[in-house]
């Protein structure tokens, strides 16, 4: 599907822009590391941060090239959401954690001590084409 390929290419890149890999990946680690130390504090100050940067991307960088092929966006629904992805009444949200789905409450059980799996640069990519993907097909 050439349209979905050059579609995860602006995405890539988008973020690119903003930041390498490796520091996308710097800063899950240092969130990660404050969960860990249960530091209330950091993970406050590094949680907003966190967030904030990835967030930035979709509604500055594509969402004219998003509308272009018909997929409209929307702040994030969940607490670790990129953005709400739209198409054809058909809804995605690519994620930055795993999410377990078994749990009672999968939304809040990412934010738990020793819960949260930051997802790296490369498998939060690939998550967002799943969503391209799926609307793209929708």
């Amino acid at each position: 599907m050439p349209a979905l390929e050059t579609l995860t290419d602006r995405v890539r890149d988008a973020h690119l822009l903003v930041r390498d890999t490796a520091a996308w990946d710097a800063l899950s680690e240092e969130l990660l590391c404050a969960y860990d130390d249960k530091d209330e504090e950091r993970i406050d100050l590094l949680a907003s941060r966190f967030l904030a940067c990835w967030r930035a991307i979709t509604p500055n960088l594509l969402a004219d090239k998003l509308e272009s092929v018909g997929i409209a966006t929307s702040p994030a629904a969940h607490p670790w959401g990129l953005a709400t992805l739209e198409s054809k009444g058909h809804r995605c949200e690519p994620l930055l954690c795993s999410v377990k789905d078994d749990l009672p409450v999968p939304h809040g059980a990412v934010a738990v001590y020793s819960g949260l799996h930051l997802l790296s640069f490369d498998d939060v990519m690939a998550g967002y084409q799943e969503c391209l993907a799926q609307l793209l097909q929708a």
